[in-house]
């Protein structure tokens, strides 16, 4: 088809076929001049072809097989690639890049935010403490009684728990 030399307000000059321009003036003529603004993508954001848990599966599968520590996410796609668990049409190497950085795929369990979000520093951390009663004649205590020491506190009694 050929195409119409166009020069802008710049003097940079664009080329567009009839067709295009055609399209361009049905909506002007039906919808007006706020048709013809960019709009974003309706779909963006979104995965067309590749879901982030068939990455994972694929990285998690492939993951023991590298011998190496130190290795690339392009050696990592390759290898998806050669296994069958992706094909090059479903993810290009920029999206998986991409994927494995936006989910952290390649991060250790515990340094995962997810599972560090409910994480306790010690056993017991979220045990609610109420006061520090005697019961009866026992050394027993409830809630948390601190022990002191020259240098420091320390816990001796968690919630029911005898700490040694």
């Amino acid at each position: 088809m050929a195409s119409l030399p166009f020069v802008d307000e710049y003097g940079q000059t664009h080329f567009f076929t009839w067709r295009t321009i055609q399209t361009w003036w049905s909506r002007y003529q039906k919808h007006g001049i706020t048709v013809m603004h960019n709009k974003p993508r309706s779909d963006r954001g979104t995965f067309r072809k590749v879901t982030p848990e068939t990455v994972l599966e694929a990285v998690q599968s492939v993951l023991p097989g590298l011998r190496q520590k130190s290795f690339t996410v392009a050696t990592l796609y390759r290898r998806c690639i050669e296994r069958g668990l992706l094909r090059r049409e479903q993810i290009a190497p920029n999206t998986f890049r991409r994927l494995v950085r936006e989910f952290e795929m390649l991060k250790a369990e515990s340094d995962s935010k997810p599972r560090l979000a409910f994480a306790k520093e010690f056993a017991n951390q979220d045990c609610p403490v109420d006061s520090s009663v005697l019961i009866g004649n026992t050394n027993k205590m409830s809630g948390l009684q601190m022990k002191r020491d020259v240098t420091h506190l320390k816990p001796v009694h968690v919630c029911g728990h005898e700490l040694r």
